[in-house]
């Protein structure tokens, strides 16, 4: 028995199954198809055998994204320091849910539409009351519209795809209005800030402390800063939104966090020199 070709009921990519496999993956979107064969009795003489490509449930992303909404739910109705995931915390800990999901069910449109709200809300939110910080507003906006572009792609439904193509429309304008009302976050500590979240945190106390207190005292401590501010908002407003550069920077502050720490340098409210 030579290949069957059939749509894929997730991307409307054509796909090939080996005639005796009974499921196979799509090559463009990952989704594992099974084929559905009936066989119809025509007035008793033909039998007339249909084939058509069913999606199977991926038991293990409706788990982590079932998991993903409910800690976002708690996100937003406890608060974001009841959230933790590891060592990520608060939003970071939530997007760290979303991306288990999204390692095993990339292709799914109603997960992009629910990360893409989580995102949205979490940082207006976040902005307003002062637990993020807004980096860049192209940024902010971009992302969004790319999480709903996914959403619009793998949907399979016309009217869904319309409707989502609306919802996306309506919040770039609600997001444009919004954030053109708040100014682009131009405070130092650039690196600490985008990894921790907020440019007010113990974290970041810690770091700015020590900066004031002794770095300023040197003038190889103040070449330092000065290198620092020349290049750090550069590396975040290119790495910033990836989570391989928070975790890298993460890793490296929390250790040196740490350190001044065990040195005496004080985490708590601080208010620059």
């Amino acid at each position: 028995m030579g290949l069957i070709k059939l749509k894929c009921p997730s991307c409307g990519a054509d796909i090939q199954f080996d005639g005796p496999n009974d499921f196979g993956f799509c090559t463009y979107c990952g989704t594992k198809v099974m084929q559905e064969k009936t066989i119809i009795e025509h007035k008793g003489e033909i039998n007339v055998t249909i084939q058509k490509p069913v999606k199977i449930v991926n038991n293990d992303f409706e788990t982590k994204f079932a998991n993903a909404k409910n800690w976002a739910k708690i996100y937003f109705d406890r608060g974001p320091n009841l959230v933790t995931h590891g060592t990520k915390k608060g939003y970071d800990a939530v997007v760290q849910y979303f991306s288990d999901a999204e390692l095993v069910g990339a292709n799914e449109s109603r997960y992009y539409v629910e990360f893409a709200d989580f995102y949205v809300r979490a940082n207006l939110e976040g902005i307003k009351n002062k637990t993020r910080v807004l980096n860049s507003r192209d940024t902010l906006i971009n992302h969004y519209i790319f999480c709903m572009d996914n959403a619009i792609s793998y949907s399979d439904d016309e009217k869904e795809k319309q409707a989502l193509t609306k919802k996306k429309n309506d919040t770039v304008a609600l997001l444009k209005e919004e954030v053109g009302k708040i100014k682009e976050t131009k405070a130092g500590c650039y690196i600490a800030t985008c990894v921790y979240g907020s440019y007010d945190c113990k974290e970041v106390w810690t770091l700015r402390r020590y900066r004031d207190k002794t770095l300023y005292k040197t003038w190889y401590g103040r070449l330092f800063i000065q290198v620092y501010y020349t290049i750090s908002p550069i590396l975040v407003k290119t790495f910033g939104n990836t989570q391989h550069f928070k975790r890298t920077w993460q890793r490296l502050l929390d250790r040196i966090v740490d350190n001044l720490r065990s040195k005496g340098v004080d985490g708590a409210d601080y208010t620059d020199r």
